[in-house]
């Protein structure tokens, strides 16, 4: 994970640019979150928990793939 600041204004003007999406997935940020170590999607209402079931964005190949980008600190996105 970086460990750079990056200023409430910065990420303020990063949201709005991608209109409330997460600018790495493009999923909307109001339905899910990382868990702990930031490597697998929590949905955290009704339509996010649907999403993540369906998609499967946690399938083993994936999470570990994010463990390695953790690693390279490619992931969690900014």
């Amino acid at each position: 994970m970086s460990s750079e600041y990056v200023p409430v204004a910065l990420k303020q003007l990063v949201f709005e640019r991608a209109r409330g999406l997460c600018e790495y997935c493009r999923s909307q940020a109001k339905y899910f979150i990382w868990n702990e170590d930031t490597t697998q999607m929590l949905g955290i209402t009704p339509t996010g928990r649907a999403t993540v079931t369906l998609f499967q964005t946690n399938r083993e190949g994936v999470v570990n793939m994010r463990r390695v980008l953790v690693i390279m600190n490619q992931h969690p996105p900014d």
